[in-house]
């Protein structure tokens, strides 16, 4: 799974990589196209699992973090377009927002703060590169239409569909607004239209904004999907030393740095979620789509789970947490046996049973 960082130039988005990733020095310039690095989710409860079983390897779940260059609209077209197609191979976006003033850094490029502006403008960017896209589609599938090739009928469904999502950018809609079937959505899906994917909004504060009115009214008017952080002390907590960091939150009265918050938020935002297993060699963190089933679950562990799959035994972390172990919860009754259908849940232990 990976995620876009985006925003326009100054806005922090950097410093928020730096903080998230630990990849620090890393600025992105104009002329590169992305950074890319890995994080683990983190996860209390894989913790916990870890802590009552004491495997020799724990593994968490992982996400990419792809930090591009800034997007502005007053860059040449080419140079926004070379920075958005980075975003395309992504799985979800985070837009970072400044809103604060500092005499360290660089004046913000529209002159003032105004998150509905710029969140605004970094939206109108991504339709308008989709729709340059689907303009460049519409005239290779009637092309192909004109030529009466033998996908004739698949290319008329396209370019239908194609028409109808044109008709939507324009009108200023992301395209995961305009409605398709199921079949229309198969024949768009590997355009990989950047306003099609999921967004969360990162407003970045000074640490004094952090409790200030204005920023909560400002991350209100964004909407539900956003987050209020300053990236600059985040950055600062990670690249503090473990055990001076620990010191550094209990002295601030703060659990965890607000960018572990962060990576929780995109792994949600995307529809992932967490199963485990655990055992003497390995409790591991399994990542799934919301809605997947045991026989998914099971693929992911091991082809040979799913291809001899006989049933799922499992317990609900809230179970495990709640009677002090598994073999705790199943003497309580609270294990059950599942089939191949059973919908997964975020957090069940699970055990495959199998033959092959």
């Amino acid at each position: 799974m990976r995620i876009a960082i985006v925003g326009l130039p100054y806005s922090g988005k950097t410093m928020l990589f730096e903080a998230i990733t630990g990849a620090h020095g890393t600025a992105v310039d104009r002329a590169a196209a992305a950074h890319l690095a890995t994080v683990a989710v983190p996860d209390e409860r894989l913790d916990a699992l870890a802590k009552a079983f004491k495997p020799e390897k724990v593994t968490p779940a992982h996400v990419d973090f792809l930090d591009v260059a800034g997007v502005d609209s007053d860059m040449a077209r080419d140079h926004v377009a070379d920075v958005l197609a980075a975003c395309r191979e992504a799985d979800g976006i985070v837009n970072v927002v400044r809103h604060f003033n500092s005499p360290s850094a660089p004046p913000h490029p529209r002159g003032s703060l105004d998150a509905k502006r710029d969140t605004a403008e970094l939206e109108a960017e991504l339709i308008v590169a989709d729709l340059d896209v689907v303009e460049r589609r519409i005239v290779r599938v009637e092309k192909q239409v004109a030529k009466h090739a033998a996908t004739m009928e698949r290319d008329k469904k396209e370019l239908a569909a194609l028409q109808r999502l044109k008709e939507g950018l324009e009108r200023g809609q992301r395209a995961s607004a305009v409605r398709f079937s199921a079949e229309e959505s198969a024949l768009l899906k590997e355009m990989q239209f950047l306003s099609v994917k999921p967004m969360l909004t990162v407003l970045n504060v000074s640490e004094e904004g952090l409790s200030s009115e204005a920023a909560r009214a400002a991350a209100q008017g964004l909407g539900p999907d956003t987050e209020v952080i300053c990236a600059q002390a985040e950055k600062e907590i990670a690249e503090l030393a473990p055990e001076e960091r620990g010191e550094f939150l209990e002295g601030l009265g703060i659990r965890e740095p607000a960018s572990r918050r962060i990576i929780r938020a995109c792994y949600h935002a995307l529809g992932q979620r967490s199963f485990f297993t655990v055992g003497e060699p390995d409790a591991h963190a399994w990542t799934i789509q919301a809605g997947d089933n045991a026989l998914t679950a099971a693929g992911k562990i091991h082809s040979d789970l799913a291809r001899g799959f006989i049933r799922a035994e499992v317990v609900a972390y809230e179970d495990f947490a709640k009677y002090g172990g598994v073999k705790e919860a199943k003497n309580a009754g609270r294990m059950h046996l599942e089939g191949k259908d059973y919908l997964v849940q975020d957090g069940d232990i699970l055990l495959i049973r199998f033959k092959v």
